[in-house]
């Protein structure tokens, strides 16, 4: 089958140059290179301020010409551009994409058996003249901020695809909402790299006597890192530590924070880790906490189940529905209850709850590898799976 995959967000090769925020999309496809024939075109979005950094030669001819690269067997087309305030392309640059897409899938000399595009309001000024036996959009959380502010999306939505998927049941009840007629029931779920079992560790857990807290993520304001950071200032020095892997702009602010709160004994900032390190961590951790809003999905729930931390996510958010509220993590809706939890966590005297909760999360985690739900991914956007 030949597949054609838009993205505004995809695995990055050999640019340091260029942000890379998430490998989300490529670990859906990675598993299913083997039998397709698939070509990415990642339509990467720069903001206006970036522009001067294209007065060095080397950028400005990859910036004209696209950037291609190969991983795990999937050729990718990158193409520059810059954002405008509506997160919608100009047109120069929706000449440039289709040229590139045109270019991408010229040596098939038939179009694409499936088209999918990934945050499909970024595609609705071009899309239309995108062709391909079977098109399907696969809704994020962004696309749900861009259709309150653009009824169009809705509209673009039922007359250009043949179906649509969410990505989370927060984001699939959005759109229901919104009258979505071609929404599928089926939700489009991320697995996680396989993460090998902590078994030396797990004895260890919950009985330390100062339960171990570790956040890992950008230190932007939608993580509320702060809400972590405030539950810790209520509760009873020495009953929690907390481990905070990450950078952004938050940082400051956070670290300011944690002086005012007097918490600098309890709370230690690591900064940017690498993958293999933070999943170390995890195994180590009692608990991950990211109680973040606008949440499409996020891998590093899934890892962090994976590794048995008792984990503390959202309600509402795109964890919510796998996290099953007391039985294999938590759920919170603010603040408050996010104190209650960790208090309700830090006084347990059964650490056998607390074990009960993590093997479950282990569990859990079990299901949602990258290898399967990669291929359902597809067996559910081709249409074998409704």
């Amino acid at each position: 089958m030949k597949i054609l995959v838009i993205t505004p967000l995809y695995h990055i090769e050999g640019r340091e140059d260029l942000v890379h925020d998430t490998s989300a999309v490529h670990y859906l496809l990675k598993y299913n290179a083997d039998i397709n024939d698939i070509v990415v075109v990642n339509t990467y979005m720069n903001r206006k301020k970036n522009v001067f950094k294209y007065m060095n030669p080397v950028r400005l001819f990859r910036f004209l010409n696209g950037y291609r690269y190969e991983i795990d067997g999937i050729q990718v087309h990158l193409i520059e551009s810059f954002m405008l305030s509506d997160f919608r392309f100009s047109r120069i640059d929706r000449l440039r994409i289709k040229r590139t897409i045109r270019n991408a899938t010229a040596s098939w000399n038939t179009e694409p058996d499936l088209v999918i595009v990934h945050f499909p309001n970024m595609a609705v000024s071009y899309i239309s003249e995108i062709r391909g036996k079977r098109k399907v959009a696969v809704l994020h959380a962004s696309d749900v901020n861009a259709s309150k502010r653009d009824r169009d999306l809705t509209n673009n939505l039922t007359s250009c695809y043949d179906a649509c998927y969410a990505r989370s049941m927060n984001i699939q009840r959005h759109f229901k909402a919104a009258g979505v007629s071609n929404l599928s029931d089926v939700i489009i779920l991320s697995g996680a790299p396989r993460v090998e079992a902590a078994t030396g560790k797990a004895k260890d857990r919950f009985s330390q006597g100062r339960i171990r807290v570790l956040y890992a993520g950008k230190l932007i304001r939608r993580k509320r890192v702060d809400y972590i950071i405030k539950a810790l200032s209520r509760i009873e020095r020495g009953k929690i530590q907390l481990d905070i892997v990450g950078e952004g702009p938050e940082s400051d602010k956070l670290k300011d924070m944690v002086l005012k709160e007097k918490l600098e004994d309890f709370v230690i900032f690591h900064g940017q880790q690498s993958r293999e390190t933070v999943i170390e961590m995890m195994k180590s951790a009692d608990v991950f906490c990211m109680p973040s809003v606008e949440e499409t999905f996020g891998l590093v729930y899934i890892e962090a189940m994976a590794c048995g931390c008792v984990t503390i996510g959202t309600k509402g958010e795109g964890i919510d529905g796998l996290i099953q509220d007391g039985v294999n993590g938590y759920l919170v809706d603010g603040l408050c209850s996010l104190v209650d939890i960790l208090k309700r966590i830090a006084y347990c005297s059964d650490r056998m709850v607390l074990m009960r909760i993590s093997h479950a999360a282990v569990n859990t985690a079990s299901e949602f590898t990258e290898e399967k739900m990669s291929r359902r991914y597809l067996d559910v956007l081709s249409g074998k799976i409704n």
